[in-house]
Order: C-alpha cells, then structure tokens, then sequence
C-alpha cells in the first residue's frame, strides 16, 4: 500500500484538504479534515495511507506492506503540481520567486528573477547549482513562452504547494480572531498602531485588509499586523461564535440549589442531559432570567464541549443508578463503555503461563471500532469514558 511521508503540519493539512476534495473519509468515516489534530501525535514522524478509507502512524513503526511516497510526490501523482512547472515572473512576485530560486538553487537568482518580469521561472533550475554560470543564464533558463516539456502553475499554486503557505482568504473583514503570542512584525501598510506593545493574548475584530507586494497587511482592533507572518507562524486564529446548550451552577453557588428549586417549583436541580442542570431553551432558563438569578447563580455549557462517537453527539444523563450514555438512538451505561475499552487495551487474559490465542490489544486512539451500527475511534471512545466519570 502507498503511504504519504509527512514532514510539516502544513503537508498533513494540505494532504487532508485534497482527500476531503475526493470524497474520502478516515477509517472512523469521519471527514478528512475533521481529523487534523492528529498531527499532534507523531509530527514529524507521521505518514498517512494513500486510499480512499486511509488511517495514520508512525513511520519508524512501520513494515514492508508500506510503499512511501514524498509529498511533492504526492502532488505529482495527484496532478497538482506537475512533475516539471514553471511560473511566470510579475511585479507582484519577482521578490518572492527570487528569493526561493537564491535559497534553493543560488543566491544569484535573488537578483536575476526581479529583472526577467513577463518570463517564466522553471522548476529544474531548483536542482542545478551550475545553471546560473552558463554564458547568457537569461536565455538559457529563462523564456517568453513555456517550453522544456513544463506546464505552468498560478502563483496562487506555489504559494500553497510549494511554499506551503496557509491560505490568505480563510481570514475576512468581520472576522473576530485571537492572536495568540507577541508577533514577529507588525505593518506599517495601515499607518496605525504598533501591536508590540500591548498585552497577548490578544482578541480583535478584522477591519481592514491591504495586499502589499510581498505581504498581506491587516487592521485588527486599531492595531496594524502582517497577516501572512500571523499565518505562517500559526499564531492567528478565528473566535468561533459559542451555542450555548444549557447551564449549570456556578461552582461557589451550588448552596442556592434550594432556593433556585423553590422559585422554579422543581423538586431538584441535578445535572443532568449532558452535564447540565437546565437546558438553553427551557422553561425554567427563562424563569431564572426574570427573576435575575440566570448570570448570578449559574453559567453556560457549550456545544463545543459535547463529545462525539464518529458522526454522532453523545448524550449524557445522570440518574440514581449511574450515567446513561445515548449516542444516535442507541443507549448503553458507562460500566458497558469501560469494558469494552479494557478489551481493547489491555494485557492479553492467560490460562496458567499461556495466553489466549486469538486476542489481540494493539489498539491505538485514532484506529475505528464498529459497536453495533455506530463507528467511531478508541479516542473518542475514551473521551466518552472519562467524561461519564466526571460526572
């Protein structure tokens, strides 16, 4: 079986992006990119199988069935990038083109690439540190019309592929994002203030966005910031609007329970449906609220912290005889959930000295399991245990 040597975060993505753009899924069934956090786990180190119901690993663990292929590989055989490309040289990308031919090939194209404006550059010069002492480099390397048997790529296409840039357009006037750490530059395109001074992390409102030439400049919050040194080192990310899906005590609250219960005429407010004692769209939210208790007493629970077997949310009810576990119509307690994993996981059950034959534990996070009609990950899996726990 082919597999994918990963040696960035960025390839991963991108890897993930084509799969999801053909319609595949991971072993679990979830979509591609919904998986992208497992990078995580091996990062440099990791490699992804190359079908269409794939899976990931370590490399150095790795057997003989595996047939590794680079990412540029991967690109070719997908025909994304061809095997031989070539780019035309504009104002808008002289510098940028000079300066990736002067760092793999020689520092000379640093200078050259600016002065062939309207010719193409070509990939095959990235492999010959001779080319650039030829008589007339120009004509030799450079060309009006496309030839040496490339086909030519958009400059969109290097930055992407072959810089592995993070895409500009994921961020957009109006979007709230949260800049995470000190930036390395700031902009002074926007002619406002200078963000290496206050305090991160830091939380602002996109209000403006200007294309210089070799960067894209952003006003975030009355401050100027370089938008692509944000991306690229991956310091930059949205603030997702929450759905709030009920409520529960605040922890140094918890002594009104009784009075909460006396004014919404309940006998108690447990919790409940997911960790919550009362959900968004209830009743007793909205008596609460008139009775201007809602923010003092209690605080939200988001759906972000739900958790998920496969495709399926996963509900959570507390009862007198232990937590209840629903996942899509299927209902099942959290002893059920525990000895499955101990099945998966743990050391093969012996007879004396011998083990029984058969029984195999090797299970890791990220491979799928089937219960029934529902599949999902070791993982989430392991998520759902620990949370029913919690409760």
């Amino acid at each position: 079986m082919k597999a994918i040597k990963c040696t960035t975060q960025r390839e991963f993505d991108l890897i993930l992006e084509i799969f999801e753009n053909k319609g595949w899924n991971w072993q679990s069934g979830n979509k591609p990119t919904i998986k992208s956090k497992y990078w995580e786990t091996h990062k440099e180190n990791t490699f992804i199988e190359y079908f269409d119901y794939f899976s990931f690993n370590n490399i150095t663990i790795a057997n003989e069935y595996y047939e590794f292929i680079s990412f540029n590989d991967f690109l070719i055989e997908e025909k994304i990038i061809p095997e031989r490309w070539c780019i035309k040289i504009t104002k808008e990308n002289a510098k940028i083109l000079g300066d990736f031919w002067g760092k793999h090939c020689n520092r000379l194209y640093i200078k050259l690439i600016p002065e062939k404006l309207g010719q193409y550059a070509y990939s095959h010069n990235l492999i010959s540190h001779e080319s650039i002492f030829s008589n007339d480099p120009g004509s030799n390397y450079f060309s009006k019309i496309i030839f040496y048997h490339s086909k030519a790529i958009s400059f969109e296409a290097f930055r992407k592929y072959i810089l592995e840039e993070e895409v500009m357009n994921d961020f957009k006037i109006g979007d709230t994002v949260r800049i995470t750490s000190v930036p390395g530059l700031w902009a002074s395109l926007c002619n406002i203030n200078c963000p290496l001074d206050i305090k991160y992390p830091f939380i602002g409102t996109i209000t403006q966005i200007k294309n210089d030439d070799h960067y894209v400049a952003a006003e975030i919050g009355n401050y100027g910031f370089d938008l692509t040194n944000l991306i690229k080192n991956k310091i930059i990310e949205k603030v997702m609007e929450k759905e709030i899906i009920g409520y529960i005590f605040k922890k140094d609250c918890k002594q009104y329970e009784k009075a909460a219960c006396s004014i919404a005429g309940i006998i108690d407010l447990k919790s409940r449906l997911n960790g919550t004692c009362f959900s968004e769209n209830s009743a007793v939210k909205s008596i609460f609220k008139d009775a201007n208790v809602l923010d003092l007493w209690f605080e939200p629970v988001y759906k972000e912290n739900c958790l998920t077997f496969g495709e399926y949310e996963v509900i959570f009810e507390k009862k007198s005889s232990g937590v209840r576990i629903t996942c899509n119509g299927e209902t099942g307690t959290l002893s059920q959930i525990e000895e499955i994993i101990r099945f998966l996981t743990e050391s093969t059950p012996k007879f004396g000295s011998v083990s029984l034959i058969g029984h195999y534990n090797s299970f890791t996070d990220d491979q799928s399991i089937t219960i029934g009609c529902l599949t999902g990950t070791l993982g989430e899996l392991k998520a759902i245990r620990d949370y029913a726990k919690s409760l």
